[in-house]
């Protein structure tokens, strides 16, 4: 019955990790994403980006497929000085793009406004946003005992290969939702300034591009997570060094809850169990 329950869980956090919704009919498509002088090789496309050139992947993908294409590109990037990320582009996405954009004089002043202005303070961010999460919900409590249950049932689960910890939630959205799906070689050295060409964020409790990229470059100079995956409602990183050992995963488990208090609905013991040994991240916001 535990094991049933967990996998509940699990299904449902993948669930509510499918990036991206419906696309209104009456939507128009955006003038910044251009598919002149396509090089198409494999069915796949290369085009431009709000200025960033990209592949798009029209091919069928599964999890595992697209994995593969990101990570080949994630280390040709770090060689070349480019970073991509995976991009899931619906309606809702772009349009939020777009009125960013807009307001802020287009998508090359906005990106020189947020790459000017962000701050290192990414830890101190996470710190504030922790302690309005426990006057809200209480601290984060799981013993040890449970924490190594949750460890046991996760592995027996892999096993059977119900989830994986070393790709993104892919296959599930490209073939339930309506989103085109890029690989996007921003032009940015330092991988958590992505934001500023690709602002996710900035309703309800999800941070913005500026916060986005503070807590992403205090992750990134402590743990070494990169963003990996954007889309409207969602980010992933990917991790070459994941945690390993529960006491760390434990404070990773508040900065998570911390940055997206939604992640904490899978309960502290499988959530920490589930973040050890895990080479990727997730998060969503409602």
């Amino acid at each position: 019955m535990k094991k049933l329950l967990f996998i509940s869980f699990v299904i449902i956090l993948i669930m509510s990790l499918s990036f991206c919704v419906a696309k209104p009919e009456s939507t128009q498509r955006d003038d910044n994403i251009s598919t002149e002088s396509i090089n198409n090789t494999g069915g796949n496309e290369e085009v431009k980006i709000y200025g960033c050139d990209a592949i798009k992947i029209n091919t069928a993908v599964t999890d595992e497929s697209i994995m593969d294409i990101y990570l080949d590109e994630y280390r040709s990037g770090m060689a070349e000085g480019y970073t991509s990320v995976i991009l899931a582009m619906d309606d809702f996405l772009g349009e939020h793009f777009s009125r960013i954009f807009e307001e802020n004089g287009g998508y090359e002043s906005f990106r020189k406004e947020v790459l000017k202005s962000y701050e290192s303070d990414g830890e101190d961010k996470l710190l504030s946003r922790a302690n309005e999460f426990k006057e809200i919900y209480g601290d984060v409590n799981a013993d040890e005992d449970e924490i190594r249950e949750s460890i046991d049932k996760i592995k027996a689960i892999m096993a059977d290969g119900t989830i994986s910890r070393g790709t993104l939630p892919i296959q599930i959205y490209t073939e339930t939702r309506e989103c085109d799906l890029y690989i996007v070689k921003v032009p940015a050295e330092k991988p958590y300034e992505v934001f500023a060409w690709l602002p996710m964020g900035g309703w309800n409790e999800c941070p913005g591009a500026e916060e986005m990229i503070s807590i992403s470059k205090y992750w990134f100079e402590k743990y070494g997570a990169v963003p990996a995956m954007i889309a409207s409602d969602s980010v992933g990183y990917y991790l070459e060094s994941p945690v390993t050992d529960i006491g760390m995963a434990k404070n990773v488990a508040i900065e998570h809850f911390a940055y997206c208090n939604d992640n904490s609905l899978m309960g502290a013991a499988d959530y920490i169990a589930m973040l050890i040994d895990s080479n990727t991240w997730y998060f969503w916001w409602d």
